[in-house]
């Protein structure tokens, strides 16, 4: 029997806290004002399955996040969607799902599932940050791989400004994005061609190579400066930093 999924309301709120608080998480789906205000905007629905909460969206089919609760219930949970989903007929498929989600699904399902972080991040160029965000970046679930641009001893460097990625997008820092006067700190999301390079009208070509120049070094300038093509495409957030901190 297929359980009945309701929107949230104000009055769900400390049901829907009472889950959160058995598998704390810094996602920003993990929060009750996010569900609810999320769920005005687009079909999310939730229901409790053998203890455990589970959302719903109802968008474009039937898809579930990844649900919430005790180990016990959050596997009850997921053999009670995965019988739903045989007996509607529906590819089983499962959002928000955490690194250490996979895992504990990857040790009850044995190479039964692929994971893959493609929600919206072939559309995204990158994430620009304050410096003073960084920490809280290092703490969020979806914040991964931040080994490949750190150093061995794990001491902070960042390489190209990259500290890692979320959502396999890159993050990058800017202390550009510092006001210091309001003391407001500043992120961008950078949509796909939203930058653009702007064309010499004479670029230099180098007419022989100096064997002694190393192999990074540019010999064709056929661009001098960037562009923002699309001011539509850039995703403004901003708060107000501590003075100092």
């Amino acid at each position: 029997m297929i359980p009945e999924f309701k929107r949230p309301e104000l009055e769900d709120k400390e049901l829907i806290d009472y889950y959160f608080a058995q598998a704390p998480s810094r996602s920003c789906e993990r929060t009750f004002a996010n569900v609810y205000l999320w769920s005005r905007q687009y079909k999310v629905k939730y229901a409790i399955l053998h203890n455990a909460l589970v959302f719903r969206d109802e968008g474009d089919g039937h898809t579930y996040a990844y649900p919430v609760g005790k180990p016990e219930a959050v596997k009850a949970a997921l053999e009670e969607l995965m019988k739903i989903c045989e007996d509607e007929d529906c590819e089983f498929g499962l959002y928000c799902v955490t690194p250490e989600n996979f895992s504990q699904m990857e040790e009850w399902y044995p190479g039964q599932f692929q994971i893959e972080y493609d929600r919206d991040s072939a559309d995204f160029d990158a994430i620009v940050i304050s410096s003073l965000f960084a920490p809280s970046f290092y703490k969020m679930d979806m914040f991964t791989s931040r080994e490949r641009t750190m150093t061995k001893d794990g001491n902070g460097i960042a390489v190209n400004g990259v500290i890692g990625e979320f959502l396999n997008i890159p993050v990058v820092l800017s202390d550009r994005l510092y006001d210091t006067t309001n003391t407001e700190g500043f992120i961008l999301v950078m949509k796909k061609n939203a930058i653009s390079y702007i064309p010499k009208e004479n670029p230099f070509a180098e007419t022989a190579r100096d064997a002694s120049l190393r192999q990074t070094t540019i010999y064709l300038s056929q661009f001098y400066a960037m562009a923002l093509t699309d001011d539509t495409a850039i995703v403004v957030a901003k708060t107000v930093l501590p003075t100092g901190k």
